[in-house]
């Protein structure tokens, strides 16, 4: 992980949020995944469906430390994608502003898919699967 001076420590979710977490880590479909792993997933379901919120009362979440290089470098190409630019790279502070605030809304997504129940979340996690192979055109390709 690239440090610089800008950079904050860990990754920030909404306070209020909190509760959202501690309850998905209480379901059996994501009993195994830890603070980390949910923050990326929802910070992957914010940017599929394109929503993004600004954090107005921060709690710190993921320690940075925590990260993973391939979680990382995630992060760094929703940066890059979101501002279509290189330089982003350069200011740790706004890549990681940029994950928390898909994250902020991709966890929001989570809690309403699954309000009615886990096995329709997974039918819908199957859908999007579908959906996006669909989407890729990968026999026409070969």
């Amino acid at each position: 992980m690239i440090k610089s001076e800008n950079a904050p420590d860990r990754l920030f979710i909404e306070k209020d949020d909190r509760e959202i977490y501690d309850r998905l880590k209480k379901i059996n479909l994501f009993r195994k995944y830890d603070n980390k792993n949910l923050f990326l997933m929802a910070m992957v379901f914010g940017f599929h469906k394109k929503q993004f919120y600004p954090i107005n009362n921060p709690d710190g979440f993921v320690r940075l430390s925590y990260l993973r290089d391939n979680e990382e470098s995630l992060i760094n190409a929703l940066a890059v994608y979101e501002i279509n630019d290189l330089d982003i790279l350069l200011n740790k502070k706004k890549v990681y502003l940029i994950a928390e605030e898909y994250a902020n809304a991709g966890i929001k997504i989570i809690d309403k898919m699954i309000s009615d129940s886990d096995e329709e979340f997974i039918e819908q996690l199957e859908y999007l699967l579908l959906e996006k192979y669909e989407d890729m055109d990968i026999d026409e390709k070969i």
